[in-house]
């Protein structure tokens, strides 16, 4: 069994939870509720008390900012959420580079040490390498159709696509442009693997939890696998009129940066312009680069200047808004400053 849910936060302020929930038919809500060891979302109590009131399953989420450590994030998230242990689940949303796999796992395990809970952890399925606390649910997020998609229903009737190399996947959000009405705005849209029984194991602490969504973690193609065990050694695609090399690497749960690398030795442009693949090209989307390829350049970053937005600058950088936002934790890709400063290459 699997059920459909929302995660929302201080951008949908003023929504009207409860229309939404009936007219989603959402068996659960997820809401951000602190970030860092400075902001506490102003629209989460409310909401979480309306959801509590009404017997609506929840869940409440720590955006990673990495400016402290593990443990100090975890317990600002604690401090500031006592009151919903247990009630609800508690998440690590795990979106920043400057968050190791060594820094999540000092949080979720200081989290644990606290409350008795273990925290899911939401992420691409790129950061799920082996070394992820795999007593944590992975909560993925990738989506399959980049112009948006607007349906709730599209995590129950579709399979989950990526490679997740360690953990088990519980949940995958597989949209930012669901429409609920009365909320004439995008919303994130999820699927949970596993029933209301199985949540509430989650919010409890209970260790049999994972062993419930386990037995329904999506199938996936024979190319793909949710299992502990890595991925074949190398697979191809070919490309299709409309691919995108952001689009294909969100497919395989990769980087685009990874397929420059696995490629360029056959395909010598992709190192000037990765934007640039033409249908018919075949790919290795898995597997180790050719001898001949080199690494991947250094990291680089670019600061915001007054009149930019990210389709700018990811043309001036040969990128894409998708990896963009992957790259930087960005909640809203309308929703950049002056001054800011983004991941670029």
């Amino acid at each position: 069994m699997a059920i459909k849910f929302i995660d929302i936060s201080n951008h949908q302020r003023g929504i009207d939870i409860l229309s939404v929930v009936q007219n989603g038919g959402l068996s659960a809500v997820v809401h951000k509720a602190t970030e860092g060891v400075g902001y506490v979302d102003k629209s989460c109590d409310g909401i979480i008390q309306t959801l509590i009131k009404n017997n609506i399953p929840f869940g409440y989420y720590h955006f990673a900012n990495g400016g402290q450590s593990g443990t100090a994030e975890a317990n600002y998230f604690y401090e500031n959420t006592k009151g919903y242990n247990k009630k609800g689940i508690p998440i690590l949303d795990w979106e920043t580079d400057k968050c190791s796999v060594s820094w999540v796992n000092e949080f979720v395990e200081r989290y644990h040490t606290l409350t008795g809970v273990w925290p899911w952890i939401y992420a691409n399925a790129w950061r799920f390498v082996a070394g992820v606390n795999t007593n944590c649910g992975r909560w993925v997020a990738g989506y399959p159709i980049s112009t948006g998609n607007t349906d709730i229903n599209y995590g129950l009737n579709n399979s989950f696509p990526y490679s997740v190399k360690s953990g088990t996947v519980i949940a995958w959000q597989f949209s930012s442009s669901i429409l609920i009405s009365p909320w004439g705005k995008g919303i994130d849209g999820d699927v949970f693997y596993g029933d209301l029984n199985a949540w509430a194991k989650y919010a409890k602490g209970d260790s049999s939890a994972i062993a419930d969504t386990s037995t329904v973690t999506p199938t996936t193609p024979a190319t793909n696998t949710t299992s502990s065990t890595p991925a074949a050694s190398s697979q191809t695609y070919t490309v299709k009129s409309g691919d995108t090399l952001s689009g294909i690497a969100s497919k395989y749960g990769t980087t685009f940066q990874k397929l420059v690398e696995l490629n360029k030795a056959k395909y010598p442009s992709l190192a000037s312009n990765p934007n640039l693949i033409q249908p018919g090209w075949v790919l290795t989307v898995t597997g180790t680069a050719t001898a001949s390829a080199s690494t991947t350049s250094s990291k680089q970053y670019y600061t915001v200047q007054s009149g930019d937005n990210l389709t700018k600058i990811a043309k001036k950088y040969g990128t894409t808004v998708d990896q963009l936002v992957s790259w930087n934790g960005i909640k809203n890709a309308n929703l950049i400053y002056p001054g800011q400063k983004l991941r670029v290459k």
